[in-house]
């Protein structure tokens, strides 16, 4: 999936929509500041996704990061962290 920088602005549209399908969840939903960072973040990330139109499976990569479900490398990159992982875990054994 290649996301655009058309894509990423609708999508941050969508999510702040306070005029929406679900305006009153939205009014009402109360963050804790640990979470607004953490969403500050991701759409920081996506809107750098959206300018440099990257592209790759999300699902993919999203389940090699996530560590509840260890998810098998799906990248060039991540067959090099999985290597260097290894690598340590063999030198700490």
């Amino acid at each position: 999936m290649e996301i655009t920088p058309e894509y990423s602005s609708q999508s941050v549209r969508q999510f702040f929509d306070l005029s929406g399908p679900h305006a009153e969840i939205m009014k009402a939903a109360n963050l804790p500041p640990s979470m607004v960072i953490i969403q500050r973040i991701n759409l920081g990330l996506f809107a750098l996704f959206g300018d440099l139109q990257a592209r790759g499976n999300w699902r993919q990569i999203a389940e090699e990061l996530w560590p509840f479900v260890a998810g098998p490398p799906s990248t060039p990159m991540g067959e090099k962290i999985a290597e260097w992982q290894n690598a340590a875990a063999t030198q700490q054994a």
